[in-house]
């Protein structure tokens, strides 16, 4: 029985790892996770044979250990005392083995996902240059509402409106946790953070932000926009906070589906905002203000978000380490 717990517990630690991986890899970095897949794919498979070898050998050893004493006597002890001395050493360098393997996988994941960051982040630097995917300035500053109105339509029609229009019911999060309603909150509030200037900024936008330049520029049209924008978005976040509790039991209530029209209207506002900022593309005033927005939010934004994924995975990780092996 020790034998096979053993091998169990190699193994369920590695399907945890996984686990921890794919929560941790969800920002516009679909790639990367599946390479992270593939990676612990390859792990797993390689741990199974390891444990189904380690087991064997010690199966083996127990065999030989049993016949002898049959056979002998005192001297047959001694042997099997220094081959089960033996076999406790080979157990404990195989654990330490498969344990730094799953610890250089994980890493190799969280460089490919700082990896990418860099790369994201690099593309909003250098807009309008040579290398760029953004030909200019203004084009970049623009994707970030086109971002945030990615996600505001997850929410709206995947995560809430598949369940609660009856197009798919079981597309629920966190149904048993029950903790869809926040997950809802944070991915609109995430889109708060990338428009007022900071993943911790939430009071008022910031004066590099997106918002908060198009708020001081001296442009009425713009200006409008951008205070509706910000109105729509307060009063999404307020609809999400204010539905029926817990989701997976109250998705067809009503407060679900004005959930879903306060979206639909932030969406609409980022839109209207996005136009306006369009009608300014090339204008030389706006587009230094606009690389002052584009990398305040590499700097306040993206790489804080990457580097605060990477801090909790692998405070994940020792946390699996404390529960699953012992020394």
């Amino acid at each position: 029985m020790k034998k096979g717990s053993h091998k169990n517990q190699i193994i369920i630690t590695t399907l945890a790892l996984l686990l921890a991986v794919v929560g941790y890899i969800s920002y516009d970095n679909r790639d990367t996770f599946m390479n992270a897949k593939d990676v612990l794919s390859t792990e797993i498979e390689a741990v199974n044979g390891e444990a189904d070898t380690q087991v064997s050998d010690e199966v083996a050893l127990e065999t030989d250990s049993t016949e002898e004493i049959l056979n002998a006597g005192e001297t047959v002890l001694t042997s099997a005392s220094t081959e089960s001395e033996e076999c406790v050493a080979q157990v404990k360098l195989g654990r330490e083995q498969v344990r730094s393997k799953n610890k250089e996988a994980l890493q190799k994941i969280i460089d490919d996902a700082e990896f990418e960051s860099k790369n994201y982040g690099e593309d909003f630097m250098t807009a309008g240059e040579p290398g760029s995917k953004y030909s200019s300035i203004t084009l970049a500053t623009r994707e970030i509402i086109a971002g945030a109105n990615e996600i505001i339509g997850e929410v709206r029609d995947s995560k809430i409106g598949a369940p609660a229009t009856g197009a798919d019911v079981n597309y629920i999060e966190s149904p048993f946790a029950r903790n869809s309603i926040i997950d809802f909150y944070d991915n609109i509030m995430s889109c708060k953070h990338a428009l007022y200037g900071g993943w911790n900024v939430v009071d008022q936008p910031t004066a590099t932000s997106l918002l908060g330049v198009c708020l001081k520029v001296n442009n009425a049209d713009m200006k409008a926009a951008a205070q509706n924008a910000q109105t729509k978005l307060d009063a999404a976040l307020n609809k999400i906070s204010n539905m029926k509790k817990p989701f997976v039991l109250f998705y067809t209530d009503q407060s679900a589906k004005d959930a879903m029209a306060a979206l639909d209207e932030l969406e609409s506002a980022l839109d209207a905002l996005d136009g306006e900022i369009e009608k300014f593309s090339g204008n030389a005033t706006l587009e230094t203000e606009f690389k002052k927005v584009n990398e305040a939010f590499v700097k306040n934004t993206v790489i804080p978000t990457y580097r605060a994924l990477a801090d909790n995975d692998l405070k994940l990780l020792n946390s699996l380490k404390k529960i699953t092996w012992k020394k």
